[in-house]
């Protein structure tokens, strides 16, 4: 996976990140006479979990890009005690700059679509269109609030003096069960081992500290003043609503649409039934055509050729999704090691090694509580 190194307010980073065209599943740039889609992963997760929308002929005739935010995945940088939302947004903008992209259209999901508002209008110049998957409100709900904490305190009390197995298994089905309502999957299942192998290297003492800074108080400590800041936004902005979200009502998204059209915002706002916050990884089937819809919609590039041909679509994340366990149907790629390779982080911390073998039975346990 490629990297590009940048300085933002937040400090420096290294991003990980992966640029998909037509043409090639892992390609070095864009093709500048396509439109450009940025996609924002939810918190704790990385961007392999935009496999479906990387997959999906459709979204593959314009050029797509994934990167992992700041304490997440593949990236590797330090938080400050002061991130937020804002130094998030400023990762973005550095990132955009570092790779000359031309204005975008973003897809944010959970804390993508914090990010992804908040980069609209501190830099609307750089967004063509803005699509808001599941998006978190403009303040957090304190029973939410709630919820983050103690799925941090979970995560804590695990790496404690003893380490607590029980801690662990809670603060994992916490975290599943708000973006998935405990729905199972062999790819849910691979994409939460990717997450366990980067917590390794990135919220494992003595990180636990960035972990809360960069998965919980981003999510709660909001920037003051985004109300006020709406009429900056300079593009349509269309609202995906899950309506099996369990933590956020769809009054909080009417609140974001009726602000957004009285700050004079082009804002729609739209249904998926039966999809749960992560609606991206279980309801791509109707996501994906809203996405693409969308970016057409608004696209200033004309004449865009057509999807590529099925067979010649995949996905650039099958060799890490696999790796963990993962085998798409009709897949024929090889079967990939890395499940296998031992996790330096894991050896740091002494008792904590035996970690894998209770995420393995986090996993089982989640599979029996569907």
């Amino acid at each position: 996976m490629p990297t590009v190194s940048i300085t933002s307010t937040g400090g420096p980073l290294t991003v990980a990140y992966t640029i998909s065209t037509p043409r090639a599943a892992s390609a070095k740039s864009i093709d500048r006479d396509l439109p450009t889609v940025v996609f924002l992963h939810p918190v704790w997760l990385s961007h392999p979990v935009f496999h479906h929308q990387f997959a999906d002929p459709a979204l593959r005739r314009f050029n797509l890009i994934g990167l992992d935010l700041r304490r997440h995945g593949d990236s590797v940088g330090n938080v400050k005690d002061t991130y937020s939302a804002v130094e998030a947004v400023d990762d973005v903008v550095k990132f955009m700059e570092a790779l000359r992209l031309p204005p975008v259209h973003l897809v944010g999901v959970c804390m993508g679509a914090l990010i992804a508002l908040e980069l609209a209008t501190r830099w609307p110049q750089r967004i063509v269109s803005l699509c808001l998957l599941s998006t978190a409100g403009l303040q957090e709900p304190a029973d939410v609030a709630k919820g983050r904490e103690e799925i941090q305190e979970y995560w804590n009390v695990g790496f404690g003096a003893q380490p607590d197995e029980s801690a662990l298994l809670d603060c994992i089905y916490g975290a599943l069960q708000l973006g998935m309502n405990n729905e199972a999957s062999p790819f849910v299942k691979a994409i939460t081992q990717i997450t366990f192998k980067a917590s390794t290297r990135q919220w494992f003492p003595p990180h636990l500290h960035a972990m809360e800074i960069a998965t919980r108080k981003i999510m709660t400590d909001r920037p003051k003043g985004l109300e006020a800041r709406l009429s900056q936004i300079a593009c349509p902005v269309e609202i995906l609503r899950c309506s099996a979200d369990i933590a956020y009502p769809r009054e909080l998204s009417e609140e974001i649409q009726t602000a957004l059209r009285s700050a004079g915002v082009d804002a729609r706002l739209h249904d998926v039934p039966g999809a749960v916050r992560w609606g991206h990884v279980t309801h791509y089937q109707v996501i994906n055509p809203m996405i693409h819809d969308f970016v057409v919609e608004c696209a200033t590039e004309k004449n865009i050729p057509p999807p590529p041909p099925i067979t010649s679509v995949l996905s650039p994340f099958l060799k890490v999704l696999t790796g963990a366990g993962f085998r798409p149907v009709n897949d024929d790629e090889d079967d990939d090691d890395d499940a296998d390779s031992t996790d330096a982080g894991a050896e740091m911390v002494g008792k904590v090694v035996t970690f894998k073998a209770t995420f393995n039975k986090a996993l089982s346990v989640f599979s029996k509580k569907r």
